[in-house]
């Protein structure tokens, strides 16, 4: 598990990427309930998946650019996975979980956000 303190004022949709290798990888943004779930499927060794959560993009590719959206569970939040601001995350604080199996020392989850303020 790990907490990202978020300090702006408007929610942000990030780029993750996985990293393998990996089996059955789920990313869950715990405050919000909202997850990447990728059950039955492996990221093999020097291989990563990008999930782009951003507005107009929502796109699941592998280090190819081949389109893997498939690949996501058909119960996975694509469409509302974010980080969000306070009140829903109390102090800005979202607390993310990652599970899967096979992992080693080269595995890695990277979570890539623009920190957005609500203008007037």
């Amino acid at each position: 598990d790990h907490a990202l303190t978020y300090t702006g004022t408007f929610k942000s949709y990030p780029k993750v990427y996985i990293y393998g290798p990996i089996t059955d990888a789920i990313i869950t943004n715990e405050t919000t309930g909202d997850k990447l779930d990728f059950t039955d499927t492996t990221i093999a060794a020097d291989n990563w998946y990008e999930i782009d959560c951003r507005y107009g993009h929502k796109t699941v590719v592998n280090q190819a650019d081949v389109n893997k959206i498939a690949d996501l569970s058909d119960d996975s939040d694509l469409a509302s996975f974010s980080i969000e601001t306070s009140p829903t995350a109390t102090g800005g604080i979202n607390n993310f979980s990652v599970t899967g199996t096979g992992a080693d020392e080269a595995t890695n989850i990277k979570i890539e956000y623009y920190t957005r303020y609500l203008g007037v």
